[in-house]
C-alpha cells in the first residue's frame, strides 16, 4: 500500500463506523474541555 493511501485509512478509521466515530467525538470533547479550562482559569485569574 502506498504510504498516502495507509495515511488515509488511519485518518478515516475513527469515522468508518457509529461507535467509532461517538469515540472520536467524545474524545474531541475533552480535549475541548481541558484545553478551554488550561486557558480559561489562569486568564480569569490574571485578569
Amino acid at each position: 500500500m502506498a504510504p498516502g493511501a495507509g495515511l488515509a485509512f488511519l485518518v478515516a478509521g475513527g469515522v468508518s463506523s457509529i461507535p467509532a466515530a461517538i469515540a472520536v467525538f467524545a474524545l474531541y470533547l475533552g480535549y475541548a474541555l481541558v484545553g478551554s479550562s488550561t486557558v480559561g482559569l489562569p486568564f480569569q485569574a490574571w485578569a
